[in-house]
């Protein structure tokens, strides 16, 4: 998982985390930190929905800085 090496590397900063949310800013390869959230839904709290900023996230549903 490269997300576990960014978190292991210190490149992730947690920004907010709330009772079933959390956002963070991740330090990816390129110069610009990148806003990761993740979300555990009340409907389906076994379900992480998760989001980025960077350009394979937003074209699709993860990317490296999630997983």
């Amino acid at each position: 998982m490269r997300a576990q090496s960014y978190a292991d590397g210190g490149e992730v900063k947690i920004v907010e985390l709330a009772e079933r949310t959390a956002v963070a800013r991740v330090q990816g390869s390129s110069w610009r930190p990148y806003t990761v959230n993740v979300a555990a839904p009340v409907t389906a709290p076994s379900v992480l929905r998760s989001g980025c900023s960077c350009a394979d996230g937003l074209r699709r549903e993860a990317c490296k800085h999630v997983y």
